[in-house]
């Protein structure tokens, strides 16, 4: 009866391991893909000088910074891979609504605010902080969840951070050189919320999948 048991279950493993590995690749594209959107959507309101180029990989690495500390304390009181993609999803939404805010909230930040530097860093961190925060969580929250599934703590946050890295190689690159002379900085926001979505609902489905031995 072992033998029976044992293959699915590393089927199972199989398809976990898959879906994290995707989902770093995914979301390392996306947060990157993302940040070369910021200066498509500062640039019309306080122009695309070096000072829009500085606030924004600042904002993005402050909101990875927080993302990452949060979701380290978060995978340890709540590992689960329901709420991971919970939280990916909450990004979906940022994603969807941005479109349709921008125009307005930059506006009223560019006409409130009498300082460009201050203005252009204030509007990128409100564009920044909620998602990449959000999709910064990732990384500490998806190699809690495989550690308790596989042997080498060292190995496995080496490679997730290196396909989450590779993502955000090609993130840059299709973006910037595919995309936006394509269709656009909106519609690139709407697709980037299409793909958080599909990523959220692999996660969830995880829990069906796959049950953690230590918490079946």
């Amino acid at each position: 009866m072992s033998p029976d048991r044992r293959g699915p279950r590393s089927g199972a493993l199989l398809i976990f391991l898959a879906t994290i590995y995707a989902n770093a690749f995914l979301l390392g594209a996306i947060i990157m893909g993302y940040e070369m959107l910021g200066s498509r959507y500062l640039s019309p309101y306080f122009g695309g000088d070096i000072f829009t180029w500085g606030a924004l990989i600042s904002t993005v690495l402050l909101s990875m910074m927080i993302g990452a500390f949060a979701g380290g304390h978060l995978a340890d009181r709540f590992p689960s891979t329901v709420l991971l993609g919970c939280l990916v999803g909450l990004a979906s939404v940022f994603f969807f609504l941005l479109p349709t805010i921008a125009d307005g909230l930059f506006s009223v930040l560019s006409d409130a605010i009498q300082n460009e530097r201050v203005g252009v860093l204030v509007s990128a961190f409100l564009i920044n902080i909620i998602p990449v925060t959000v999709l910064g969580v990732y990384m500490p929250f998806a190699v809690r969840l495989m550690i308790r599934s596989a042997a080498g703590t060292g190995r496995l946050v080496g490679s997730v951070s290196a396909v989450s890295t590779f993502g955000s190689i090609v993130g840059t690159l299709v973006t910037t050189f595919l995309l936006v002379p394509s269709i656009g900085s909106r519609d690139i926001t709407t697709l980037f919320g299409i793909i958080a979505v599909a990523s959220a609902l692999s996660l969830i489905a995880l829990r069906w999948i796959w049950h953690d031995p230590q918490h079946a």
